[in-house]
């Protein structure tokens, strides 16, 4: 829904505007600001831990507003996402209600601002996500936002660059394999390495049938040369929503479909991290 006003929007439930004034009138519960210093209740100056500040909070309804500056930068982003969630999270185990009926519409939230040219569908995407009803969709819904996006990125920048099934890597005979690129599975031990090499199964008509973000973060090491890397880190709803173990499934697990994956995400596991990754847990066996 566009709004008939041009500097604001609702995508989802959320209003995007330039200015909190043209709504202001219209929410009538506290309003948790957050912005990349941290969050504050109402017009309160002081910056607050949000597990303090919600833990005496008493009233049955917030409107979270997010402030956008000008510095909008990978980091800032994940500060913000993260109070996102920790805000979310506290809001449900006190049955407090997020948002407000603006313009007739239950408005979740609301983001300001600064740089109308700015891509904020990080923020957007992450309170999509947390609205969701259990952690199996929002693992979900996460994926293939960021499957999306890698898609999209690779499409619009071109970096394999196929010609006649070469890539520019193989063009420049930096492969093994003459056509195809990197498009061919193998199965791995970080004990042994690669093995069982073949073109890839899921390979059909030169494109790929599965959601595989493994695949979709791989770049070769001509392109790494170049620059061209992608690491879960790197991401803000993937470093945002999943814990260390977590993106090692996502970044680990080679020619593996979505719904393997997220029961991989959603496996319990108590082993420190060292010994996780040392004993290669974070593999999908039997693929």
């Amino acid at each position: 829904m566009i709004n008939k006003l041009e500097n604001k929007k609702v995508i989802n439930n959320i209003y995007v505007l330039s200015n909190l004034k043209d709504i202001y009138s219209q929410i009538k519960s506290d309003i948790l600001y957050i912005d990349e210093n941290g969050v504050k209740l109402n017009n309160n100056s002081n910056i607050h831990k949000i597990n303090v500040l919600l833990s005496s909070y008493t009233n049955k309804s917030i409107f979270i507003v997010i402030k956008i500056s000008n510095n909008f930068s990978i980091d800032i982003q994940k500060k913000i996402i993260f109070n996102i969630i920790k805000i979310f999270n506290i809001c449900n185990k006190k049955n407090i209600d997020i948002g407000s009926i603006i313009d007739g519409i239950n408005i979740k939230c609301a983001i300001i601002y600064e740089n109308i040219n700015f891509d904020y569908s990080n923020i957007i995407n992450s309170i999509q996500a947390l609205l969701l009803a259990n952690k199996r969709l929002q693992y979900e819904f996460i994926y293939d936002v960021v499957c999306k996006q890698l898609d999209e990125q690779f499409a619009l920048n071109n970096y394999c660059d196929f010609k006649c099934d070469k890539c520019i890597a193989s063009r420049a005979n930096r492969t093994f394999h003459k056509t195809m690129g990197c498009c061919y599975s193998f199965d791995y031990s970080i004990w042994k390495g690669a093995n069982n090499v073949q073109l890839c199964k899921y390979l059909s008509n030169n494109k790929c049938t599965i959601n595989c973000m493994a695949c979709k973060l791989f770049t070769c090491k001509f392109l790494k040369e170049k620059g061209i890397r992608y690491k879960t880190n790197d991401i803000p709803l993937l470093t945002c929503f999943f814990n260390k173990k977590q993106r090692e499934i996502l970044s680990a697990n080679f020619f593996v479909d979505k719904p393997k994956i997220i029961d991989k995400l959603l496996e319990k596991n108590h082993t420190p991290y060292p010994l996780y990754y040392l004993f290669d847990c974070c593999r999908i066996k039997n693929k």
